[in-house]
């Protein structure tokens, strides 16, 4: 009885260094949001690619069940704000003890992060405004951003699409493409959710890059370069039979089939 109490005690203590590590390395990532997955993190906590930093206001971290103080998965319900917006969300994320340090700049904690997924709805002005331009199956859109563009909350420019898909669990690829210098993004969203993301096109793009698995019905695309200015074109299109091969084989092993 008394060994089994020492050792919920150690599991107890084990968990708390776990969570006040994970909280350690979020405040880090919400400081740089310019790294790859502070980027990642300010995303799924506003639902769209905020990139000015905000300053935590509340956070409340819970770790799964299956969780122990070296990896584990976890829920956090930040509220956090800025000089011109605020973002409050709950994020799902993983973590795993990391000996080469945190998330790519020097002095990262030991605890990483990653896999990071809004389970809230994102703002309807963001996720399916009502001025998005309709767009099909094998059509191209040409767009410019720039100062006539919308804008999202931090001023960043961005153009809106809509998809209207009729049948069941559609595969749709994105092929995103823009001037020399631009490097937009697109930002999908179905029932005021963010389902995923995609970049533009590069020379190394794979076969089965920028697929997106989605529900029939209406999804909506938001298209951003921050607050680059310059003109770009957006393509729908079924992914090929090479594509959805490499799509059911181990992730793995998909990067050596490139």
């Amino acid at each position: 009885m008394k060994n089994g109490f020492q050792l919920m005690i150690l599991c107890v203590m084990m968990l708390g260094c776990a969570r006040g590590a994970v909280k350690k390395e979020l405040l880090s990532l919400m400081d740089n949001p310019g790294t790859a997955a502070g980027s990642d993190l300010m995303t799924a906590l506003c639902g769209w690619p905020a990139g000015d930093k905000l300053r935590p206001d509340s956070m409340d971290i819970e770790l799964g069940p299956e969780s122990t103080g070296s990896s584990g998965q976890g829920f956090v319900r930040i509220s956090a704000g800025g000089d011109s917006f605020s973002c409050t969300g709950k994020v799902s994320f993983s973590y795993w003890h990391s000996y080469g340090g945190g998330h790519g700049y020097s002095g990262g904690n030991e605890i990483q992060l990653g896999k990071f997924k809004r389970l809230d709805a994102v703002d309807a002005a963001i996720s399916d405004p009502p001025g998005a331009r309709p767009i099909g199956m094998n059509e191209t859109r040409k767009g410019q951003l720039g100062e006539k563009s919308g804008r999202l909350p931090d001023g960043s420019f961005a153009d809106h699409y809509s998809i209207n898909l009729e049948n069941e669990n559609p595969l749709l690829r994105f092929n995103l493409e823009a001037e020399k210098g631009l490097n937009p993004r697109g930002y999908v969203y179905q029932g005021g959710k963010l389902v995923d993301v995609f970049s533009s096109r590069w020379s190394g793009t794979a076969p089965y890059d920028n697929i997106c698995f989605l529900e029939k019905g209406r999804a909506v695309v938001l298209i951003t370069t921050g607050k680059k200015s310059g003109s770009y074109a957006i393509r729908l299109d079924e992914p090929d039979e090479a594509a959805r091969s490499m799509l059911k084989m181990p992730e793995r092993y998909r990067k050596k089939a490139r």
